[in-house]
């Protein structure tokens, strides 16, 4: 489609113009600054911009193609000006509205306008993640769709992002992100953090392919197309990034074991990172990447044209990854407003850069070809001026989001309250195809690492959607944990190389592919390796808006208690960043009803992390040989764990069964809770609080401490990013707050790390807490090698209680 002077606003964009002019002050801003703003290096080029068009005295480009030998048309290479025209009007625009205090984010891409071409070469079906730079890349690929939405709301939801206006439909006011579109992910600005996910969207759609599930994206089509390509974009300095290196490895060694991997890794060498010159590294790096690389000349919009289409096709038709390096590109008016360029450019480094404008060049070449005329291009630069800063006067009166609750309301997708598994017929016709030990039906009790083993195969078979990927998890993993699995449910448990920021990053792109991903860190400490992609994961939801989720299950292992892995191996220190929910269960049996909640809760958008104590995997007593922390398979596939249930525990409780499970708000005479339970609650002087390993190591200190246990009670809290509603429950019912006392026993390093801590302080401030409470926890230390002695231990469980009984007793 053209871009002509005479469109107009539609309707809703007029009708909130005409009711928001009275109420924004940037328009009158603008107009009482004027003088300060012509002084500004961006208004400035702007007007010498229109006095060239005006006058015809572009430069023009310096081209080694032409247009009748590159394909492209004369409609086409017009809506490609049009787009860097609007582009650079926008930024100028963003710059304004920030120096009268209405702008929020002036990171620009002047000088990248030209990389329009590459929107362009890309399909409507293609997916893209673009480097914050790449905006006329985002414009181009908007307005090229086959039904394209008015300009003019385009324009105004990408002034919403500038302003943070909360109606911005990119990420509903908490960012200026690129994307828009259902295929364009959106980049948080963590260097090259989208590359590795880029990745994961290449093997998730191929991988969902060969798994014959055409329908997996939530029970409607898969959004990404077996014919898709890829793209993700980074500025040169970006390439040094961990991210960007595991993401190329990652692809090239996919390629390299016959994965399809059409990916584009767009390069813009600008020759800056916003201080650091780029000292032409850029080219022995290109010289290690380990995939064929496609050059273009930033100032030649035909260049960048024809590089784009030739790396955009060759990753499609040969399912391999590649690079697009778009070169000669100048970095106009600094990296953002607040750049000091004066500390690291001379003056006529700084004049250099501002003056090159790449698109004269591609405005000569429109007026040589006979595609405009001058008088066209400066009636539409001046047109186009003004529906630029008709949008930022709307989106600048636009509501923000001024309240810390409707920030924390989006954390998460909502609890899904689906059916929590598919139907179990399902799951014995699958059984009966496989032929799957996994599944036989047994009531004998069983370690946790069984119980584990079996709820996989129970989720591999009844959900098809589901993969599970990790190293080493072919063969079953270190612990066995996934032993069988691979011949079982081949193509769907996965070994990649040991790289945790390639392993989340694939995570990522596989539910973004309508897979449900289950990715396997092999030890707690190994998580410190990829953790950020752990952290875009989770703060996909927030960021979009609801728009965008990465549902997925993290399992976490090498946790706590453990004598042969020391530091690195059995970790300690959990880290719950929003958006990510965290469980720890105590026991095969939970695991297994927990497990089918998380899956899903992971279908329905959620991002949770799963974390194995070390010590439970194979553990069986309690006390002597009493066996009794082997527990039975749960067989009833519509028994779940929420997140909101806590169990209750006494010593003397038969077979480690608890005494009860509390999920939400009780009362006295209610019937969740029998007379026993209901008894002990009220006459137990002290609660311990604890999940994972602590649950069997409070009722081993109970037991060989008999004074403590008829006067004590244990709450198993797995779920530990928040307050679960079941805790909260059992507290009040018990009147605890008002006679007793409550210790925390947290498995986890005293301090940011440790989860209980977080609680503590939550029904401390919410009046819950008696005077009389403690916290014990491991010791804040690093785990030696071949020791227990920095884990938390019965004795100082013991210890703490008899600490707290003490001090009521002396009230």
């Amino acid at each position: 489609m053209l871009l002509r002077p005479s469109h107009q606003y539609s309707q809703r964009a007029r009708m909130r113009l005409s009711h928001l002019r009275a109420f924004s002050n940037l328009a009158t801003l603008r107009a009482d600054r004027l003088s300060d703003l012509e002084q500004l290096p961006e208004l400035i080029q702007r007007q010498r911009f229109a006095d060239q068009l005006a006058g015809g005295s572009c430069a023009p480009a310096p081209t080694r193609h032409t247009v009748s030998t590159s394909g492209l048309g004369a409609e086409q290479a017009v809506q490609l000006v049009d787009v860097g025209l609007l582009t650079f009007l926008l930024h100028v625009e963003s710059r304004v509205a920030s120096a009268v205090g209405h702008g929020f984010y002036t990171i620009g891409p002047c000088g990248e306008e030209l990389l329009a071409a590459v929107g362009m070469a890309l399909r409507p079906t293609d997916s893209t993640a673009l480097h914050y730079r790449h905006l006329a890349t985002q414009l181009a690929r908007q307005l090229s769709a086959p039904q394209p939405r008015p300009l003019q709301d385009i324009l105004l939801d990408r002034a919403r992002g500038h302003v943070v206006s909360s109606l911005d439909p990119v990420t509903g006011g908490v960012h200026c992100s690129l994307g828009g579109g259902e295929l364009d992910y959106l980049v948080t600005s963590t260097l090259a953090s989208q590359g590795p996910a880029a990745v994961g969207r290449a093997l998730g759609a191929g991988l969902g392919e060969r798994l014959g599930l055409p329908h997996i994206n939530n029970g409607g089509p898969r959004k990404l197309s077996k014919e898709a390509v890829h793209y993700v974009s980074v500025g040169d300095g970006s390439v040094n990034n961990a991210h960007f290196l595991s993401a190329t490895n990652f692809a090239v060694y996919a390629a390299h074991r016959s994965y399809k991997v059409p990916v584009v890794f767009g390069i813009s060498d600008n020759d800056r990172c916003i201080s650091l010159r780029g000292y032409d590294w850029i080219e022995p790096f290109l010289l290690k990447i380990g995939m064929p690389v496609h050059r273009a000349d930033g100032s030649d919009l035909l260049s960048v044209w024809h590089a784009s289409n030739d790396a955009i096709n060759f990753a499609r038709k040969q399912k391999r990854p590649c690079a697009l390096v778009i070169s000669n590109l100048p970095r106009r008016f600094g990296h953002a407003a607040t750049d000091r360029q004066t500390a690291y450019l001379s003056p006529e480094e700084i004049a250099a850069a501002t003056a090159a404008n790449p698109l004269e060049g591609a405005c000569s070449m429109l007026v040589d070809h006979g595609f405009a005329t001058w008088a066209e291009l400066a009636d539409k630069f001046a047109h186009y001026q003004h529906l630029v800063e008709q949008a930022f006067d709307i989106a600048a009166a636009e509501p923000k989001i001024t309240s810390a609750e409707a920030i924390i309301d989006r954390n998460s997708a909502p609890l899904s309250t689906d059916s929590v598994m598919l139907p179990p017929r399902h799951v014995d016709t699958v059984r009966a195809t496989t032929g799957s030990s996994h599944l036989q039906r047994s009531a004998r009790p069983t370690v946790m690492r069984k119980q584990m083993t079996r709820v996989l195969a129970e989720i591999l078979s009844s959900r098809p959607e589901t993969v599970y990927l990790g190293e080493d998890v072919e063969h079953g993993g270190y612990y066995l944990v996934t032993e069988g699995l691979a011949d079982t449910y081949p193509g769907r448990c996965i070994d990649f190389p040991p790289d945790e920021t390639a392993l989340l990053g694939a995570a990522i792109g596989f539910a973004q592919a309508g897979l449900v991903p289950v990715v396997e860190i092999p030890y707690a400490k190994y998580l410190d390796c990829g953790y950020d992609q752990l952290e875009e994961a989770a703060s996909a939801h927030w960021l979009s808006n609801g728009r965008s989720t990465n549902g997925m299950v993290v399992r976490l292992q090498g946790f706590d208690r453990g004598i042969f892995g020391g530091n690195f191996h059995t970790h300690n220190t959990l880290h719950c960043p929003p958006g990510l929910d965290l469980v720890a269960y105590s026991n095969g049996a939970d695991y297994v009803r927990g497990w089918r909640y998380l899956i899903a809760q992971a279908k329905g958008g959620r991002v949770v992390m799963s974390v194995d104590s070390t010590a439970l995997l194979n553990r069986r007593h309690i006390h002597g040989t009493d066996n009794a922390w082997q527990n039975s398979y749960p067989s009833d596939l519509d028994d779940v764990m929420t997140f909101d249930e806590v169990a209750v525990y006494r010593s003397n409780s038969k077979d480690g069964l608890p005494m009860a499970r509390v999920s939400k708000a009780i009362c006295p005479g209610s019937n969740e809770l029998d007379s026993e339970t209901q008894t002990a609650l009220r006459e137990a002087k002290l609660i311990i609080v604890t999940y994972g390993n602590g649950v069997p190591l409070s009722l081993e200190a109970l037991h060989d401490n008999l004074e403590l246990d008829k006067d004590t009670l244990i709450v198993d809290c797995p779920y530990l990013s928040a307050v679960p509603a079941g805790l909260r429950a059992v507290l009040n019912f018990s009147g605890i707050a008002d006679r007793g006392a409550i210790l925390f026993a947290d498995v986890c390093k005293e301090g940011i790390g440790a989860p209980l801590h977080s609680h503590a302080c939550v029904l401390q401030t919410e009046g819950i807490l008696p005077r009389v409470w403690a916290m014990e926890s491991a010791a804040r230390a690093y785990n030696p090698l071949g020791s227990t002695a920095t884990f938390l231990s019965p004795g100082e469980i013991v210890s703490s209680a008899r600490r707290l009984l003490g001090r009521l007793n002396s009230k």
